[in-house]
């Protein structure tokens, strides 16, 4: 009901850059992963966290925010059809003009 394509600019942000991502992402995972090799605790414990960071943040990027996304398409399609309803002027009234140009200063 609005202009805003949410389903389309999500699915065409999927295409263009998600697989570039996810590569970006499991490099990076297996990059930090050496450090779990360390004999030194803060190397270990520095490249677990920061790849298991990074899994989550491809997963959620990938997964959880287009969901979202499209989630709120939905409740802001609804919000919109029913303010623009409650805006329509009924019958015999006029409609004002809102706009800058016709304020008084």
């Amino acid at each position: 009901a609005n202009n805003w394509k949410i389903k389309r600019s999500v699915i065409l942000a999927l295409h263009e850059v998600g697989l570039s991502m996810a590569y970006t992402s499991i490099v990076l995972f297996f990059g930090f992963s050496i450090f779990n090799m360390s004999t030194f605790g803060g190397t270990k414990a520095l490249g677990m966290l920061v790849s298991i960071t990074l899994l989550v943040a491809m997963f959620s990027n990938l997964i959880l925010l287009p969901s979202l996304l499209l989630t709120l398409e939905r409740s802001m399609t609804v919000k919109y059809e029913k303010n623009t309803s409650a805006d329509l002027p009924t019958s015999g009234e006029k409609k004002t003009d809102l706009s800058v140009k016709n304020r008084p200063v």
